[in-house]
């Protein structure tokens, strides 16, 4: 008889398995060591605590943006872990009758503009569920994201596969900012909530997706200032701009808004070759105070730019705040930047593109090994 080994011991093995890195790789190839391995980590309690494993963060697959001819996915891993296109699916989708309102949790968001209604997406699953928007309150709808609402014990966002979900709607009249929510759970609109705002500069801006910083929703307002929607207690609130901050026009390639280190609201803003990080300060209550700027960031040298003329300056084109990471445009080439780590990668031979629309997930890792053809195409393409 054998002798045994410590990854005999199941409980052992698990605890092994557990510490694999979130990518989407990682399941698949375990899984073909053996029967006994593949059961284990097809196990739903097993998956579930792989995801929640030091609060995990689901990994950046790629980003959509829209084309012509429809929406359209590049996946920014390298092989093992880079996600087919094909496999992930949206509604044929294009022209001025559809907007991407951008994607939070593993959920994506288009908004049909004629038939005044959402689509939510789980672009892994090609699941989708359509919400007519409220009757009154909101005859057109300035910008909208869409959040998974689960209450589940132990849920990981970036799993959110039929969760429950809220749809947040937000607009602005001359005097005021509106919001609105639907809750898929009891398929009902709340009331229509408002608040006073200074920035009176012309409405929300399109062309910047919201960012999710805690339980808050952030957009850009026109004039700069910040929108914020908190998806927990309902309220919305506006945050100033930094006063010294220098802006062109409707043109918002220079500034974008994310999280900071500490998990906290932040700016990143353009000039020239430079990019400042700017942090926001509050008080104990979490009252506004201003801003501070945390580091100034030289881009020529980080990426080794070329002198540029001034209309071929580097932009903001997308941020993914799970990951921590900025998209930016230095034609010919697209960068994407870890900001905590200062990690880059030049998206060579990746088209003209001026809206990122970056997605997150967790690759669906039990569906995925059951199925077996994802599997073989993932790793043969290592």
């Amino acid at each position: 008889m054998a002798a045994r080994t410590p990854l005999d011991d199941e409980n052992l093995l698990s605890e092994i398995l557990l510490r694999l890195p979130p990518l989407p790789s990682s399941l698949p190839r375990a899984s073909l060591v053996c029967k006994r391995w593949r059961r284990l980590v097809s196990d739903r309690r097993f998956l579930r605590r792989f995801r929640a494993h030091q609060q995990r963060k689901p990994p950046l697959l790629g980003f959509f943006f829209e084309r012509h001819t429809g929406i359209a996915f590049v996946p920014t891993l390298d092989p093992p872990d880079r996600i087919p296109a094909k496999r992930l699916f949206l509604p044929h989708s294009h022209g001025e009758d559809w907007l991407f309102c951008g994607c939070h949790h593993g959920l994506a968001l288009l908004y049909e503009v004629v038939l005044q209604q959402a689509v939510v997406c789980e672009p892994l699953t090609g699941h989708r569920r359509t919400v007519a928007f409220p009757p009154a309150g909101f005859d057109h709808v300035g910008n909208a994201a869409v959040l998974c609402a689960s209450s589940e014990q132990g849920h990981v966002h970036g799993d959110c596969h039929s969760s429950a979900f809220k749809l947040v709607l937000v607009r602005t009249t001359s005097t005021h900012a509106l919001a609105r929510v639907y809750n898929s759970g009891s398929a009902e609109w709340g009331n229509v909530i408002s608040a006073p705002i200074a920035d009176r500069a012309g409405g929300i801006c399109w062309v910047k997706p919201s960012t999710l910083v805690g339980n808050t929703l952030y957009w850009l307002l026109s004039g700069r200032n910040i929108l914020g929607f908190d998806s927990e207690t309902h309220s919305l609130s506006e945050i100033e701009k930094p006063a010294d901050a220098q802006f062109k026009g409707y043109d918002y390639s220079n500034i974008q808004v994310l999280r900071t280190e500490d998990g906290g609201l932040g700016l990143a803003i353009l000039s020239g070759p430079s990019m400042r990080l700017w942090a926001m300060r509050s008080n104990s209550d979490g009252a506004f105070l201003g801003w501070v700027v945390q580091r100034t960031l030289q881009l020529d040298k980080i990426l080794s730019l070329q002198p540029r003329r001034e209309e071929q300056g580097v932009m903001i084109w997308g941020y993914a705040e799970e990951s921590n990471v900025v998209f930016l445009s230095a034609e010919p080439d697209i960068f994407m930047i870890q900001l905590d780590s200062m990690h880059f990668k030049n998206l060579r031979g990746t088209v003209h593109i001026t809206r990122f629309y970056p997605y997150s997930s967790f690759f669906a890792a039990g569906r995925v090994i059951g199925g077996g053809d994802d599997v073989h195409e993932m790793l043969n393409n290592a």
